[in-house]
Parts: structure tokens; sequence; C-alpha cells
């Protein structure tokens, strides 16, 4: 069976997606491409970025806060829900740790 143009280059992609590698290397990536944005010529845009706000909400109900706030109040919520209830499958028995 012959693989069509888009199986070439999604096959690729996916597969390296579902490494479990593939997010290490994302932050990597990311953390460096951050450093040498902060630290180059163009780092008040760096820092503009992060003062940008964003706002959520309806009618007169809005929520308008920086970016650095989404990302410090709402992923680390995200985290501590993720490491929480890792956390509550191991006390109850449904995943074994091994240390």
């Amino acid at each position: 069976m012959s693989q069509t143009p888009i199986d070439v280059v999604v096959r690729p992609i996916s597969k390296f997606i579902h490494q479990e590698y593939t997010s290490g290397i994302v932050l990597f990536l990311s953390v460096v491409a951050a450093l040498f944005w902060a630290n180059s010529p163009g780092a008040e845009s760096y820092h503009h970025v992060w003062e940008t706000s964003l706002s959520v909400g309806f009618a007169q109900h809005v929520l308008i806060t920086p970016y650095t706030l989404w990302i410090n109040d709402g992923l680390m919520a995200v985290f501590l829900l993720c490491h929480w209830s890792g956390t509550q499958a191991g006390v109850h028995g449904r995943r074994t740790l091994y240390a």
C-alpha cells in the first residue's frame, strides 16, 4: 500500500510526539530559545510579551491579567492537580511506585 503525501509528513511527526523524551526536548529547546531572546538586542520585546494582558470574560464580568499570572497561577494549578491525582492513584493502589 503506497503512502499518501500527508502520511509522509504526519507519520514521522506522530512518531516523534509519542516518544517519552519528546517533552524534555521541547522544554530544553524552549528554554534555550527564551535565553537567547531575553539576552539578545531584542530583549525589550521579550519582556513586552510577558507584560501583555489577556482578558477572559463575558458581558461585564471580565478578568484581565498579564501572561505571567496566567502561566504562574493557571499552569501551577494544573500541575498540582495532576500531581495530586497521581498521588491519590498511588495511595489507592491503582499504580505501583518503585523506589
